[in-house]
């Protein structure tokens, strides 16, 4: 379904919305797609009202709450305090749930561990090769990825190579999908000791999650803002 968001084919995520809607009256697809598509077109408040429906229907998924942060931030029509409650009602909720901090991953594997969850439509050419020369400058360490895509084992060999033509042999990729549920994504990231971002196209609540965990972050200057496709 976010195939059309990712090459700007608006019309043909609204349909999809619609089937999905009309398949799964009560599934959070239907509006999350909607609302990704309405954003994209700039009907940001029609975009809010979808990403609510959608985390009503599925309040466990982070990506109708990603995706309603950041509408709710760009809306025109919202006062300051109301985004800052938004984004805070967020962070309270990280803040019940997040698990302690452990010992550095490094610490009992003998090598750093990089890592990125974010999602594949933000992993940009550019974004591979920075994280290849990275893995260059330090040839023990492996790397873990975590993404929708990765349920899909043609994607992950797809990546491999990708990898693997930027000099990184595959012993040392780790791709995977996501877990599920915010509270198992918060521990997830006891694996790594140091998350790399996205390029042009930053991480949002993904790096909220990093630096709420305690783990070091890469980054690097930031591209537009725009919600990820299908969420955040």
């Amino acid at each position: 379904m976010s195939v059309p968001l990712a090459l700007g084919r608006i019309n043909e995520a609204a349909e999809a919305a619609e089937r999905c809607t009309t398949l799964d009256p009560e599934g959070a697809a239907g509006p999350l797609l909607s609302g990704c598509a309405a954003v994209r077109e700039g009907r940001c408040a029609e975009g809010v009202r979808a990403f609510a429906r959608a985390h009503e229907l599925e309040p466990a998924p982070r990506g109708p709450i990603a995706n309603l942060l950041f509408t709710t931030f760009y809306r025109d029509d919202l006062s300051a305090e109301a985004v800052l409650e938004t984004h805070s009602s967020w962070s309270r909720r990280l803040a019940e749930i997040a698990p302690e901090p452990g010992p550095a991953p490094w610490e009992g594997a003998g090598h750093l561990a990089f890592g990125s969850f974010n999602r594949l439509p933000k992993v940009s050419a550019g974004t591979l090769r920075a994280w290849a020369a990275v893995l260059e400058a330090v040839p023990s360490a492996r790397f873990v990825m975590k993404a929708l895509g990765f349920a899909d084992a043609a994607v992950r060999a797809a990546y491999r190579e990708r990898f693997r033509a930027l000099g990184v042999a595959a012993g040392r990729t780790t791709l995977e999908p996501p877990t599920l549920g915010l509270e198992a994504v918060l521990a997830e990231y006891s694996r790594i000791d140091v998350a790399l971002d996205t390029r042009p196209y930053n991480g949002a609540c993904t790096t909220c999650e990093v630096l709420w965990r305690g783990c070091r972050l890469l980054t690097g200057r930031a591209g537009p803002p725009t919600p990820a496709p299908g969420g955040g």
